[in-house]
């Protein structure tokens, strides 16, 4: 049953994304066709990929007291350091509004620019809380996430920081990631939880992604299904 459930789920990704390519290619050479509700960077073809992989999660209105904040955690997905910028400043955005006093992000070893502060390289983790705090987050409400690396890294982070959110009383965890990315990151981190604890929502920063990355993503949102 599941070698055919797992030659099915192939077939219909070749038959997509064949199908993909060659819409894109045929809309793409009459040249940009624009939708004015959109960026101008951004196709119609584009946006019609885009619109598919979004599923946002937004906390219900409402007065969120001293006992939401303290129980709910915001947690930004990894990424390079361009969509971490976006997702940077939707996460401030959300502590700013007081929805969550502490910002997790992705442990992430390795260095990146030079501080001339410093006289060094910055790490990655140094870099992003830098970020955050030019957001006005207090670099105390920051923390650093360590995961374990797998094939599969939505996955990996969905395994272990629904595991940390739960160590840590956590009953609601706010997730942060590109807008494409939102699909994905809602059905990863829902199969981890256990009856419907901690509460998840989901929102999406908006970043530049072309067709090629959104391609990738559907390839990725079939393989997803197939890992157990």
């Amino acid at each position: 049953m599941r070698t055919g459930r797992v030659k099915r789920l192939f077939l219909y990704a070749a038959v997509l994304i064949l199908l993909l390519g060659v819409a894109l290619v045929l809309f793409e050479r009459r040249g940009p066709v624009f939708d004015s509700n959109f960026p101008p960077h951004r196709t119609c073809v584009t946006d019609f990929l885009a619109r598919r992989l979004v599923a946002e999660k937004p906390v219900p209105a409402g007065p969120h007291g001293t006992e939401w904040e303290s129980t709910t955690l915001i947690y930004v997905l990894g990424g390079n350091q361009e969509s971490l910028t976006a997702r940077f400043r939707k996460a401030a955005s959300l502590y700013h509004e007081g929805l969550a006093r502490r910002i997790l992000i992705l442990e992430r070893p390795g260095i990146t620019e030079y501080s001339p502060e410093l006289g060094r390289n910055l790490t990655n983790d140094e870099w992003a809380v830098r970020e955050l705090e030019r957001l006005k987050v207090r670099k105390k409400d920051v923390e650093a996430v360590s995961v374990r690396p797998s094939l599969f890294g939505t996955w990996s982070e969905a395994r272990d920081v629904i595991g940390f959110a739960g160590r840590n009383g956590c009953k609601r965890l706010i997730l942060v990631s590109s807008t494409h990315h939102t699909k994905r990151v809602l059905g990863t981190f829902s199969r981890f939880t256990r009856n419907a604890s901690p509460e998840l929502y989901v929102y999406g920063a908006e970043d530049s992604a072309g067709p090629g990355v959104l391609l990738k993503e559907y390839i990725k949102l079939v393989l997803y299904d197939i890992v157990p």
